[in-house]
Protein backbone atom coordinates (compact mmCIF):
# COMPACT_ATOMS: atom_id res chain seq x y z
CA UNK A 1 0.00 0.00 0.00
CA UNK A 2 2.55 2.36 0.94
CA UNK A 3 4.93 1.62 -2.15
CA UNK A 4 1.53 2.13 -4.43
CA UNK A 5 0.87 5.35 -2.74
CA UNK A 6 3.99 6.95 -2.78
CA UNK A 7 4.24 5.52 -6.47
CA UNK A 8 1.36 7.71 -7.26
CA UNK A 9 2.45 10.24 -5.88
CA UNK A 10 5.81 10.66 -7.41
CA UNK A 11 3.36 11.32 -10.88
CA UNK A 12 1.64 14.12 -8.78
CA UNK A 13 4.47 16.03 -6.68
CA UNK A 14 7.05 18.15 -8.55
CA UNK A 15 9.21 16.54 -5.99
CA UNK A 16 10.83 14.05 -4.37
CA UNK A 17 9.22 11.10 -2.46
CA UNK A 18 11.17 8.79 -0.05
CA UNK A 19 10.03 5.32 1.90
CA UNK A 20 12.17 4.16 4.77
CA UNK A 21 11.45 0.82 5.22
CA UNK A 22 12.88 -1.99 7.97
CA UNK A 23 15.23 -4.23 6.20
CA UNK A 24 13.98 -7.87 5.29
CA UNK A 25 12.94 -10.49 2.82
CA UNK A 26 9.51 -8.62 2.82
CA UNK A 27 10.96 -5.19 1.63
CA UNK A 28 12.76 -6.71 -1.32
CA UNK A 29 9.72 -8.02 -2.96
CA UNK A 30 8.12 -4.29 -3.00
CA UNK A 31 8.23 -2.48 -5.90
CA UNK A 32 7.80 0.93 -5.93
CA UNK A 33 8.03 3.29 -9.52
CA UNK A 34 11.88 4.42 -10.90
CA UNK A 35 10.30 7.93 -9.42
CA UNK A 36 10.92 6.97 -5.98
CA UNK A 37 14.07 6.49 -3.40
CA UNK A 38 13.76 2.97 -1.91
CA UNK A 39 15.97 2.97 1.72
CA UNK A 40 16.19 0.15 3.97
CA UNK A 41 17.06 0.38 7.41
CA UNK A 42 18.10 -1.81 10.24
CA UNK A 43 15.02 -3.93 11.41
CA UNK A 44 17.28 -4.34 15.02
CA UNK A 45 17.04 -1.97 18.13
CA UNK A 46 18.59 0.38 18.70
CA UNK A 47 20.44 0.53 15.12
CA UNK A 48 17.14 1.05 13.27
CA UNK A 49 16.63 4.50 15.43
CA UNK A 50 20.27 5.91 14.39
CA UNK A 51 19.98 5.07 11.00
CA UNK A 52 16.41 6.55 10.83
CA UNK A 53 17.68 9.48 11.96
CA UNK A 54 20.77 9.51 9.76
CA UNK A 55 18.76 9.05 6.52
CA UNK A 56 16.31 11.93 7.46
CA UNK A 57 18.96 13.99 8.00
CA UNK A 58 19.70 13.71 4.61
CA UNK A 59 16.24 13.81 3.06
CA UNK A 60 14.41 15.95 4.83
CA UNK A 61 16.08 19.74 3.27
CA UNK A 62 14.33 22.57 2.25
CA UNK A 63 10.90 23.82 3.95
CA UNK A 64 8.79 21.59 1.84
CA UNK A 65 9.33 18.29 4.11
CA UNK A 66 6.32 16.40 4.81
CA UNK A 67 6.94 13.13 7.24
CA UNK A 68 4.07 10.31 6.43
CA UNK A 69 4.66 7.99 9.05
CA UNK A 70 2.61 4.56 8.36
CA UNK A 71 1.56 2.27 10.92
CA UNK A 72 2.54 3.06 15.04
CA UNK A 73 4.30 1.23 18.20
CA UNK A 74 7.65 -0.27 16.13
CA UNK A 75 10.80 1.33 16.53
CA UNK A 76 10.88 2.72 13.12
CA UNK A 77 7.18 4.40 13.99
CA UNK A 78 9.22 6.01 16.91
CA UNK A 79 12.69 6.88 15.15
CA UNK A 80 10.54 9.07 12.43
CA UNK A 81 7.30 10.73 14.17
CA UNK A 82 10.27 11.77 17.02
CA UNK A 83 13.29 12.96 14.61
CA UNK A 84 10.24 14.95 12.84
CA UNK A 85 8.46 16.43 15.95
CA UNK A 86 12.09 17.34 17.26
CA UNK A 87 12.99 19.66 14.18
CA UNK A 88 9.10 20.82 14.01
CA UNK A 89 8.66 19.22 10.69
CA UNK A 90 4.99 18.80 9.83
CA UNK A 91 4.19 14.97 10.17
CA UNK A 92 1.15 12.84 9.46
CA UNK A 93 0.55 9.28 11.02
CA UNK A 94 -1.48 6.75 9.13
CA UNK A 95 -2.75 4.45 12.10
CA UNK A 96 -3.43 2.21 9.82
CA UNK A 97 -6.37 0.52 12.39
CA UNK A 98 -3.46 -0.43 15.12
CA UNK A 99 -5.96 1.98 17.68
CA UNK A 100 -9.16 0.15 17.18
CA UNK A 101 -10.41 -2.37 19.99
CA UNK A 102 -9.42 -5.62 18.48
CA UNK A 103 -5.72 -4.20 17.27
CA UNK A 104 -5.63 -2.54 21.04
CA UNK A 105 -6.51 -6.18 22.82
CA UNK A 106 -3.45 -7.80 21.02
CA UNK A 107 -0.67 -7.66 23.11
CA UNK A 108 -2.88 -5.27 25.40
CA UNK A 109 0.05 -4.52 28.25
CA UNK A 110 3.10 -3.64 25.51
CA UNK A 111 0.49 -1.29 24.09
CA UNK A 112 -1.03 0.47 27.39
CA UNK A 113 2.88 0.86 28.28
CA UNK A 114 3.89 2.19 24.72
CA UNK A 115 0.91 4.37 25.03
CA UNK A 116 2.06 5.66 28.29
CA UNK A 117 5.51 6.58 27.29
CA UNK A 118 5.52 7.50 23.56
CA UNK A 119 2.91 6.92 21.88
CA UNK A 120 0.27 8.91 22.51
CA UNK A 121 2.59 11.72 23.35
CA UNK A 122 3.69 11.66 19.19
CA UNK A 123 0.53 11.19 17.98
CA UNK A 124 -1.08 14.14 19.70
CA UNK A 125 1.55 15.93 18.20
CA UNK A 126 1.25 15.15 14.78
CA UNK A 127 0.08 17.91 12.64
CA UNK A 128 -2.81 15.42 11.02
CA UNK A 129 -4.13 11.85 11.46
CA UNK A 130 -5.06 10.45 8.32
CA UNK A 131 -7.98 7.46 8.98
CA UNK A 132 -9.07 5.04 6.33
CA UNK A 133 -12.74 5.73 6.92
CA UNK A 134 -15.02 7.27 9.20
CA UNK A 135 -14.91 3.95 11.36
CA UNK A 136 -11.51 4.70 11.93
CA UNK A 137 -12.08 8.35 12.48
CA UNK A 138 -14.80 7.65 15.02
CA UNK A 139 -12.18 4.94 17.00
CA UNK A 140 -9.31 7.87 17.04
CA UNK A 141 -11.83 10.54 18.35
CA UNK A 142 -12.80 7.97 21.12
CA UNK A 143 -9.39 7.25 22.09
CA UNK A 144 -9.32 10.50 22.94
CA UNK A 145 -7.18 12.15 20.26
CA UNK A 146 -8.12 15.68 19.40
CA UNK A 147 -6.24 16.31 16.40
CA UNK A 148 -6.97 17.22 12.84
CA UNK A 149 -8.08 14.00 11.34
CA UNK A 150 -8.20 13.45 7.25
CA UNK A 151 -10.64 10.71 6.17
CA UNK A 152 -8.31 9.51 2.99
CA UNK A 153 -9.50 5.85 1.92
CA UNK A 154 -6.81 2.79 0.63
CA UNK A 155 -6.57 2.64 -3.09
CA UNK A 156 -6.21 -0.13 -5.54
CA UNK A 157 -3.91 -1.80 -8.04
CA UNK A 158 -5.11 0.15 -10.98
CA UNK A 159 -3.21 -3.03 -12.79
CA UNK A 160 -5.62 -6.04 -11.69
CA UNK A 161 -5.88 -8.02 -14.54
CA UNK A 162 -9.48 -9.29 -15.90
CA UNK A 163 -8.66 -13.12 -15.93
CA UNK A 164 -11.26 -15.92 -17.13
CA UNK A 165 -12.27 -18.53 -15.05
CA UNK A 166 -10.27 -21.14 -14.72
CA UNK A 167 -12.38 -23.65 -12.88
CA UNK A 168 -16.13 -25.62 -13.63
CA UNK A 169 -18.81 -23.31 -12.55
CA UNK A 170 -19.92 -26.30 -10.33
CA UNK A 171 -19.50 -26.06 -7.39
CA UNK A 172 -20.20 -22.39 -7.06
CA UNK A 173 -17.61 -20.98 -4.74
CA UNK A 174 -17.89 -18.58 -2.32
CA UNK A 175 -14.58 -17.17 -1.18
CA UNK A 176 -12.68 -15.86 1.97
CA UNK A 177 -9.26 -14.40 1.34
CA UNK A 178 -8.06 -12.76 4.67
CA UNK A 179 -5.59 -13.35 7.85
CA UNK A 180 -6.97 -16.40 9.05
CA UNK A 181 -6.83 -14.10 12.73
CA UNK A 182 -10.06 -14.75 15.16
CA UNK A 183 -10.56 -11.32 14.46
CA UNK A 184 -12.02 -12.38 11.12
CA UNK A 185 -14.75 -13.44 12.35
CA UNK A 186 -14.34 -16.78 10.48
CA UNK A 187 -15.82 -19.04 12.72
CA UNK A 188 -19.43 -17.95 11.69
CA UNK A 189 -18.97 -18.38 8.23
CA UNK A 190 -18.22 -22.10 9.37
CA UNK A 191 -20.94 -22.44 11.61
CA UNK A 192 -23.34 -20.83 8.96
CA UNK A 193 -22.29 -23.50 6.47
CA UNK A 194 -22.90 -26.58 9.03
CA UNK A 195 -26.78 -25.04 9.61
CA UNK A 196 -27.25 -24.01 5.92
CA UNK A 197 -25.84 -27.28 4.72
CA UNK A 198 -26.06 -25.24 1.04
CA UNK A 199 -25.87 -27.99 -2.02
CA UNK A 200 -23.46 -26.93 -5.13
CA UNK A 201 -21.84 -24.26 -3.01
CA UNK A 202 -18.39 -24.60 -1.69
CA UNK A 203 -16.60 -22.42 0.76
CA UNK A 204 -12.27 -21.72 0.21
CA UNK A 205 -11.12 -20.28 2.79
CA UNK A 206 -7.23 -18.78 1.92
CA UNK A 207 -4.51 -16.80 3.99
CA UNK A 208 -1.73 -17.15 6.40
CA UNK A 209 -2.78 -18.39 9.54
CA UNK A 210 -1.98 -16.13 12.88
CA UNK A 211 -2.17 -17.71 16.35
CA UNK A 212 -2.64 -21.14 14.76
CA UNK A 213 -5.98 -20.40 14.50
CA UNK A 214 -6.00 -22.22 11.06
CA UNK A 215 -5.28 -24.87 13.09
CA UNK A 216 -8.65 -24.27 15.41
CA UNK A 217 -10.77 -23.83 12.45
CA UNK A 218 -9.60 -27.26 11.08
CA UNK A 219 -10.70 -28.69 13.46
CA UNK A 220 -14.20 -27.22 13.70
CA UNK A 221 -14.49 -28.63 10.50
CA UNK A 222 -13.45 -31.72 11.29
CA UNK A 223 -16.17 -31.98 13.92
CA UNK A 224 -18.84 -31.11 11.64
CA UNK A 225 -18.09 -33.34 8.97
CA UNK A 226 -17.43 -30.23 6.48
CA UNK A 227 -13.87 -31.35 5.08
CA UNK A 228 -16.18 -31.50 1.60
CA UNK A 229 -17.64 -28.30 1.83
CA UNK A 230 -14.84 -25.92 3.33
CA UNK A 231 -10.80 -26.25 2.30
CA UNK A 232 -8.10 -24.56 3.50
CA UNK A 233 -5.40 -22.94 1.39
CA UNK A 234 -2.43 -20.61 1.56
CA UNK A 235 -1.84 -18.02 0.95
CA UNK A 236 -1.54 -16.37 -2.91
CA UNK A 237 -0.22 -13.58 -4.56
CA UNK A 238 0.01 -11.44 -7.52
CA UNK A 239 -2.21 -12.69 -10.57
CA UNK A 240 -2.35 -15.97 -8.39
CA UNK A 241 -4.60 -14.54 -5.86
CA UNK A 242 -6.57 -12.25 -8.37
CA UNK A 243 -7.73 -15.62 -10.10
CA UNK A 244 -9.31 -17.00 -6.80
CA UNK A 245 -11.64 -14.23 -7.22
CA UNK A 246 -12.52 -14.53 -10.64
CA UNK A 247 -12.80 -18.48 -10.03
CA UNK A 248 -15.29 -17.32 -7.31
CA UNK A 249 -18.88 -16.49 -7.18
CA UNK A 250 -19.25 -14.71 -4.36
CA UNK A 251 -16.73 -12.97 -1.51
CA UNK A 252 -17.68 -13.47 2.37
CA UNK A 253 -15.46 -11.38 4.77
CA UNK A 254 -18.09 -11.67 8.27
CA UNK A 255 -15.01 -9.74 10.26
CA UNK A 256 -15.35 -7.96 13.36
CA UNK A 257 -13.87 -5.16 12.32
CA UNK A 258 -11.87 -3.41 9.48
CA UNK A 259 -10.56 0.61 9.09
CA UNK A 260 -10.85 -0.30 5.98
CA UNK A 261 -10.86 -3.20 4.37
CA UNK A 262 -8.74 -3.68 1.45
CA UNK A 263 -10.02 -7.37 -0.29
CA UNK A 264 -13.70 -5.90 -0.11
CA UNK A 265 -12.05 -3.42 -2.60
CA UNK A 266 -10.33 -6.09 -4.13
CA UNK A 267 -13.29 -8.63 -4.57
CA UNK A 268 -15.50 -5.75 -6.25
CA UNK A 269 -12.86 -4.53 -8.54
CA UNK A 270 -12.65 -8.21 -9.71
CA UNK A 271 -16.30 -8.31 -10.25
CA UNK A 272 -17.45 -10.32 -7.22
CA UNK A 273 -20.52 -9.35 -5.11
CA UNK A 274 -19.64 -9.03 -1.59
CA UNK A 275 -20.58 -10.06 2.18
CA UNK A 276 -19.39 -8.40 4.93
CA UNK A 277 -20.35 -6.62 8.60
CA UNK A 278 -21.03 -3.64 10.12
CA UNK A 279 -17.36 -3.66 11.13
CA UNK A 280 -16.18 -2.56 7.69
CA UNK A 281 -16.69 0.74 6.34
CA UNK A 282 -18.43 -0.64 3.13
CA UNK A 283 -22.22 0.18 4.17
CA UNK A 284 -22.49 1.39 0.77
CA UNK A 285 -22.30 -1.99 -0.67
CA UNK A 286 -26.70 -2.02 -0.50
CA UNK A 287 -26.93 1.33 -1.61
CA UNK A 288 -25.01 0.37 -5.04
CA UNK A 289 -26.75 -2.96 -5.04
CA UNK A 290 -23.33 -5.20 -5.24
CA UNK A 291 -23.61 -7.13 -1.84
CA UNK A 292 -24.77 -7.26 1.60
CA UNK A 293 -23.98 -5.56 5.04
CA UNK A 294 -25.28 -7.40 7.84
CA UNK A 295 -24.61 -7.99 11.84
CA UNK A 296 -21.96 -9.84 12.75
CA UNK A 297 -22.51 -12.73 14.56
CA UNK A 298 -24.07 -16.66 13.24
CA UNK A 299 -27.43 -15.73 13.06
CA UNK A 300 -27.36 -12.55 10.82
CA UNK A 301 -24.62 -14.83 8.50
CA UNK A 302 -27.08 -17.27 8.09
CA UNK A 303 -29.88 -15.35 7.31
CA UNK A 304 -27.92 -13.63 4.66
CA UNK A 305 -26.23 -16.32 2.97
CA UNK A 306 -29.79 -18.17 2.66
CA UNK A 307 -30.82 -14.87 0.14
CA UNK A 308 -27.07 -15.69 -1.40
CA UNK A 309 -27.86 -19.00 -2.23
CA UNK A 310 -31.28 -18.15 -3.77
CA UNK A 311 -30.09 -15.22 -5.62
CA UNK A 312 -29.51 -16.63 -9.49
CA UNK A 313 -26.07 -16.87 -10.86
CA UNK A 314 -27.22 -13.91 -13.43
CA UNK A 315 -27.81 -11.43 -11.05
CA UNK A 316 -24.82 -12.32 -9.30
CA UNK A 317 -22.88 -11.25 -12.09
CA UNK A 318 -24.67 -8.20 -12.05
CA UNK A 319 -23.78 -7.50 -8.82
CA UNK A 320 -20.26 -7.76 -9.30
CA UNK A 321 -20.16 -5.73 -12.18
CA UNK A 322 -22.08 -2.77 -10.37
CA UNK A 323 -19.06 -3.22 -7.81
CA UNK A 324 -16.39 -3.33 -10.16
CA UNK A 325 -17.91 -0.11 -11.92
CA UNK A 326 -17.85 1.94 -8.34
CA UNK A 327 -14.37 0.84 -7.26
CA UNK A 328 -13.17 1.88 -10.15
CA UNK A 329 -14.25 5.04 -10.44
CA UNK A 330 -13.60 6.10 -6.39
CA UNK A 331 -10.83 3.84 -5.27
CA UNK A 332 -7.68 4.38 -7.84
CA UNK A 333 -4.68 5.42 -6.22
CA UNK A 334 -3.99 8.41 -8.53
CA UNK A 335 -7.20 10.05 -6.93
CA UNK A 336 -6.30 8.58 -3.42
CA UNK A 337 -2.56 10.56 -4.14
CA UNK A 338 -4.23 13.95 -4.86
CA UNK A 339 -6.26 14.00 -1.19
CA UNK A 340 -3.18 13.35 0.31
CA UNK A 341 -1.33 15.95 -1.53
CA UNK A 342 -4.12 18.30 -0.57
CA UNK A 343 -3.34 17.19 2.56
CA UNK A 344 0.27 18.22 2.57
CA UNK A 345 -0.40 21.29 1.10
CA UNK A 346 -2.38 22.88 3.63
CA UNK A 347 0.16 21.45 6.20
CA UNK A 348 2.60 23.49 4.69
CA UNK A 349 -0.21 26.50 4.00
CA UNK A 350 -0.05 25.89 0.72
CA UNK A 351 -3.52 25.19 0.04
CA UNK A 352 -6.92 25.50 1.67
CA UNK A 353 -7.98 22.89 4.41
CA UNK A 354 -9.09 19.85 2.30
CA UNK A 355 -13.11 18.65 3.04
CA UNK A 356 -12.24 15.43 4.53
CA UNK A 357 -10.00 17.29 6.77
CA UNK A 358 -12.10 17.10 10.70
CA UNK A 359 -11.17 19.30 13.42
CA UNK A 360 -12.10 18.44 16.63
Amino acid sequence: MVCALASAQAVDLNTSVHIVARRHDSVRNLAPSANVAMHEISSVWPKCHFETHKLLEKICTGDGTVVHDHGIWNSQNYACTSYALRHKLPYVVSTHGMLRPWALAYKPLKKRVARWLYQDHLLNNASCIMAASEIELDGLRQAGFKNSIAVVPIGIDSSIPELPRTIPTSPRIVLCLSRIHPKKGLIHAIEAWNALRPKGWRLNIVGPSECKHREALEGIVNTYGLQNEITFFDPVYGVSKYQLFYDADFFLLPTYGENFGVVVAEALACKLPVLTTVGTPWKELIARRCGWFIDIGTAPLIEALEQVFKTEIAELKRMGERGHQWVVQEFQWQKISRQSIAVYDWLLQRGSKPDFVYRW
